[in-house]
């Protein structure tokens, strides 16, 4: 091999270690969970404490709090649709926020359709749309994520 080339593939072997360890570096950095501000953390809290509460939606008896029109629960998710939204949060902050979605929906489900044209949208849906319910099934807030973006944010609501 001759000089040239043994250099060559010295230079070559060095680009591609840097390489690996930039997207290495770049996949932790990505993998951490989102920091959130100290309002948003308040109502975090006040969110993962009412979302475990059953209601009348989900199997239980009717529950105030979690079940009824501009009730404590409603209004907690209004305010946290207006922090997400308003702060265009990434997938990441919105699981940092709301945790994991109670469902998600992507283009390909026979649903998709109804829920894009039932809800209620801030913002231009695409991609999947990560639902979070207000009264089980039957009231839900909706975010419409693509890749790391937010796009959309809405509420589905059976309107009865």
């Amino acid at each position: 091999m001759s000089h040239s080339h043994k250099v060559w593939v010295k230079n070559m072997t060095r680009s591609l270690a840097a390489c690996s360890l930039a997207a290495a570096l770049s996949a932790c950095v990505m993998a951490e969970p989102a920091t959130l501000s100290s309002e948003a953390q308040q109502l975090a809290q006040q969110w993962h404490e009412l979302r475990g509460k059953p209601g009348h939606f989900s199997g239980g008896q009717w529950n105030e709090q979690v079940d009824k029109w501009q009730g404590p629960k409603h209004q907690l998710m209004q305010q946290l649709f207006d922090l997400a939204w308003n702060e265009r949060y990434t997938p990441s902050q919105l699981r940092s926020l709301l945790g994991a979605p109670d469902k998600v929906w992507t283009p390909t489900e026979a649903e998709y359709a109804d829920w894009l044209r039932m809800t209620e949208w801030r913002g231009q849906p695409e991609g999947e749309f990560w639902a979070y319910a207000w009264r089980g099934q039957h009231d839900q807030l909706l975010f419409a994520v693509e890749g790391n973006q937010l796009k959309a944010a809405g509420w589905l609501l059976m309107r009865e």
